[in-house]
Protein backbone atom coordinates (compact mmCIF):
# COMPACT_ATOMS: atom_id res chain seq x y z
CA UNK A 1 0.00 0.00 0.00
CA UNK A 2 2.68 2.47 0.76
CA UNK A 3 3.88 2.15 -2.36
CA UNK A 4 1.07 3.32 -4.10
CA UNK A 5 1.18 5.96 -2.05
CA UNK A 6 4.41 6.97 -3.60
CA UNK A 7 3.17 7.19 -6.81
CA UNK A 8 1.51 10.68 -7.00
CA UNK A 9 3.79 12.40 -5.42
CA UNK A 10 6.61 10.42 -7.73
CA UNK A 11 4.68 11.27 -11.15
CA UNK A 12 4.34 15.41 -10.52
CA UNK A 13 8.03 15.58 -8.90
CA UNK A 14 9.39 14.21 -11.89
CA UNK A 15 7.38 16.39 -13.84
CA UNK A 16 7.81 19.89 -11.90
CA UNK A 17 10.59 19.44 -9.49
CA UNK A 18 13.37 21.28 -11.76
CA UNK A 19 11.39 24.02 -12.76
CA UNK A 20 9.64 24.52 -9.29
CA UNK A 21 12.57 24.39 -7.30
CA UNK A 22 15.08 26.07 -10.37
CA UNK A 23 12.81 29.41 -11.21
CA UNK A 24 13.43 31.33 -8.58
CA UNK A 25 11.95 31.93 -4.81
CA UNK A 26 9.11 29.59 -3.69
CA UNK A 27 6.43 29.86 -1.47
CA UNK A 28 4.25 27.72 0.43
CA UNK A 29 0.32 27.59 -0.17
CA UNK A 30 -2.89 26.07 2.22
CA UNK A 31 -5.77 26.01 0.48
CA UNK A 32 -9.47 24.40 1.12
CA UNK A 33 -12.67 23.71 -1.79
CA UNK A 34 -15.84 22.50 -2.54
CA UNK A 35 -17.55 21.35 -5.54
CA UNK A 36 -20.66 19.80 -6.82
CA UNK A 37 -20.58 17.34 -10.17
CA UNK A 38 -22.09 14.08 -11.89
CA UNK A 39 -20.47 11.40 -12.25
CA UNK A 40 -20.93 7.61 -13.58
CA UNK A 41 -20.19 4.15 -12.13
CA UNK A 42 -19.63 1.40 -13.87
CA UNK A 43 -19.31 -2.40 -13.08
CA UNK A 44 -17.80 -5.32 -15.92
CA UNK A 45 -18.05 -8.83 -14.85
CA UNK A 46 -16.31 -11.70 -16.17
CA UNK A 47 -17.94 -12.82 -19.74
CA UNK A 48 -20.34 -9.73 -19.34
CA UNK A 49 -23.12 -11.32 -17.15
CA UNK A 50 -23.43 -8.54 -14.47
CA UNK A 51 -22.37 -5.59 -16.12
CA UNK A 52 -24.29 -2.48 -15.30
CA UNK A 53 -23.46 1.27 -15.26
CA UNK A 54 -24.57 3.81 -12.52
CA UNK A 55 -24.71 7.66 -12.96
CA UNK A 56 -24.70 10.07 -9.25
CA UNK A 57 -25.13 12.98 -8.20
CA UNK A 58 -21.49 14.43 -6.92
CA UNK A 59 -20.38 16.94 -4.11
CA UNK A 60 -17.02 17.42 -1.80
CA UNK A 61 -14.27 18.70 -0.94
CA UNK A 62 -10.68 19.39 -0.67
CA UNK A 63 -7.73 20.25 1.87
CA UNK A 64 -4.80 21.01 0.00
CA UNK A 65 -0.96 21.86 0.80
CA UNK A 66 1.67 22.71 -2.04
CA UNK A 67 4.16 24.88 -3.04
CA UNK A 68 4.55 27.34 -6.01
CA UNK A 69 7.22 29.01 -7.55
CA UNK A 70 7.58 32.86 -9.26
CA UNK A 71 5.47 32.03 -12.18
CA UNK A 72 2.98 30.91 -10.31
CA UNK A 73 3.40 26.82 -11.34
CA UNK A 74 2.74 24.70 -8.60
CA UNK A 75 2.95 20.82 -6.89
CA UNK A 76 0.19 20.14 -4.72
CA UNK A 77 -0.22 17.51 -2.46
CA UNK A 78 -4.54 16.92 -1.65
CA UNK A 79 -7.24 15.24 0.61
CA UNK A 80 -10.52 14.45 -1.25
CA UNK A 81 -13.53 13.37 0.09
CA UNK A 82 -16.91 13.01 -2.19
CA UNK A 83 -20.11 12.02 -1.73
CA UNK A 84 -22.17 10.57 -4.48
CA UNK A 85 -25.97 9.77 -4.37
CA UNK A 86 -27.54 7.79 -7.36
CA UNK A 87 -30.84 8.18 -7.45
CA UNK A 88 -32.94 4.88 -6.06
CA UNK A 89 -29.71 3.95 -3.71
CA UNK A 90 -27.97 5.06 -0.90
CA UNK A 91 -25.20 7.70 -0.58
CA UNK A 92 -21.63 6.12 -1.28
CA UNK A 93 -18.29 8.06 -0.75
CA UNK A 94 -15.03 7.72 -1.39
CA UNK A 95 -11.63 9.52 -0.42
CA UNK A 96 -8.47 10.12 -2.14
CA UNK A 97 -4.79 11.51 -1.47
CA UNK A 98 -3.86 13.17 -4.69
CA UNK A 99 -0.67 14.85 -5.92
CA UNK A 100 -1.11 17.32 -8.31
CA UNK A 101 1.12 19.53 -10.94
CA UNK A 102 -0.02 22.60 -11.79
CA UNK A 103 1.08 25.25 -14.55
CA UNK A 104 -0.04 28.61 -15.14
CA UNK A 105 -0.01 30.79 -18.17
CA UNK A 106 -1.07 33.97 -19.82
CA UNK A 107 -0.72 36.29 -16.28
CA UNK A 108 -2.96 39.05 -16.94
CA UNK A 109 -2.96 41.28 -13.72
CA UNK A 110 -4.55 39.62 -11.00
CA UNK A 111 -5.80 36.65 -12.86
CA UNK A 112 -3.99 33.76 -14.02
CA UNK A 113 -6.06 30.63 -15.78
CA UNK A 114 -4.61 27.13 -15.14
CA UNK A 115 -4.06 23.47 -16.31
CA UNK A 116 -3.22 20.43 -13.86
CA UNK A 117 -2.45 16.87 -13.98
CA UNK A 118 -2.23 14.53 -11.45
CA UNK A 119 -2.70 11.09 -9.44
CA UNK A 120 -4.37 9.58 -6.66
CA UNK A 121 -4.70 6.72 -3.86
CA UNK A 122 -8.64 6.45 -3.51
CA UNK A 123 -10.43 4.36 -0.92
CA UNK A 124 -13.80 3.66 -1.34
CA UNK A 125 -15.80 4.24 2.30
CA UNK A 126 -17.23 0.75 3.93
CA UNK A 127 -17.09 -1.18 1.19
CA UNK A 128 -15.37 -3.66 3.59
CA UNK A 129 -18.37 -4.65 4.73
CA UNK A 130 -19.17 -6.68 1.07
CA UNK A 131 -15.81 -7.71 0.55
CA UNK A 132 -13.93 -11.20 2.15
CA UNK A 133 -11.55 -9.87 4.88
CA UNK A 134 -13.30 -6.47 5.63
CA UNK A 135 -10.78 -4.30 3.58
CA UNK A 136 -12.56 -1.63 1.92
CA UNK A 137 -11.83 -1.75 -2.03
CA UNK A 138 -8.98 0.37 -3.17
CA UNK A 139 -7.92 2.46 -6.62
CA UNK A 140 -5.76 4.59 -8.75
CA UNK A 141 -7.43 8.52 -9.52
CA UNK A 142 -6.41 10.06 -12.66
CA UNK A 143 -6.96 13.64 -12.55
CA UNK A 144 -7.50 16.63 -15.05
CA UNK A 145 -8.54 20.50 -14.28
CA UNK A 146 -8.59 23.58 -15.96
CA UNK A 147 -9.82 26.55 -13.65
CA UNK A 148 -8.59 30.48 -13.26
CA UNK A 149 -7.16 31.87 -10.11
CA UNK A 150 -7.59 35.34 -9.14
CA UNK A 151 -5.18 37.51 -6.38
CA UNK A 152 -7.37 39.36 -3.86
CA UNK A 153 -4.52 40.27 -2.11
CA UNK A 154 -0.54 39.59 -1.60
CA UNK A 155 -0.89 35.85 0.48
CA UNK A 156 -4.55 35.44 -0.90
CA UNK A 157 -5.90 33.71 -3.94
CA UNK A 158 -9.32 32.39 -4.78
CA UNK A 159 -9.96 30.42 -8.17
CA UNK A 160 -12.76 28.01 -9.70
CA UNK A 161 -11.90 25.22 -11.64
CA UNK A 162 -13.58 22.19 -14.02
CA UNK A 163 -12.46 18.48 -12.74
CA UNK A 164 -12.25 15.02 -14.06
CA UNK A 165 -11.09 12.38 -12.18
CA UNK A 166 -11.35 8.65 -12.90
CA UNK A 167 -10.24 6.19 -10.61
CA UNK A 168 -9.89 2.29 -11.49
CA UNK A 169 -10.66 0.61 -8.77
CA UNK A 170 -8.92 -2.65 -7.64
CA UNK A 171 -10.98 -5.92 -9.05
CA UNK A 172 -13.31 -7.93 -6.99
CA UNK A 173 -12.75 -11.99 -6.79
CA UNK A 174 -15.38 -13.83 -6.02
CA UNK A 175 -16.25 -18.14 -5.98
CA UNK A 176 -18.43 -16.96 -9.16
CA UNK A 177 -17.43 -14.12 -11.24
CA UNK A 178 -14.77 -11.23 -10.95
CA UNK A 179 -15.70 -8.09 -10.91
CA UNK A 180 -14.26 -4.52 -11.72
CA UNK A 181 -15.47 -0.97 -11.15
CA UNK A 182 -14.79 1.77 -12.90
CA UNK A 183 -15.76 5.77 -11.09
CA UNK A 184 -15.80 8.96 -13.35
CA UNK A 185 -16.88 12.36 -12.40
CA UNK A 186 -17.08 16.07 -13.38
CA UNK A 187 -17.20 18.93 -11.47
CA UNK A 188 -17.24 22.64 -10.97
CA UNK A 189 -15.22 23.56 -7.79
CA UNK A 190 -14.36 26.79 -6.01
CA UNK A 191 -11.66 27.14 -3.83
CA UNK A 192 -9.49 30.08 -1.56
CA UNK A 193 -5.68 29.09 -0.47
CA UNK A 194 -3.72 31.60 1.67
CA UNK A 195 0.17 31.89 0.50
CA UNK A 196 3.05 31.65 3.07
Amino acid sequence: MKRFLLLPLSFSAVIFSQSVLAEGETHWYLGAGIYKGNGTEEVNSDGGYYDYSIDYDAAGNRFSIGFMNDNDNRLEISYVRQRMKPEGYEEQRFHSVDADAVATFFKAHRLRPYLGIGLGFATYADSGQYIEGGKNQQGLSFQLAAGLMYRIIAGLEVDISGRYRGIGWETLETDLVDYSLNTSVSTAEASIRYIF
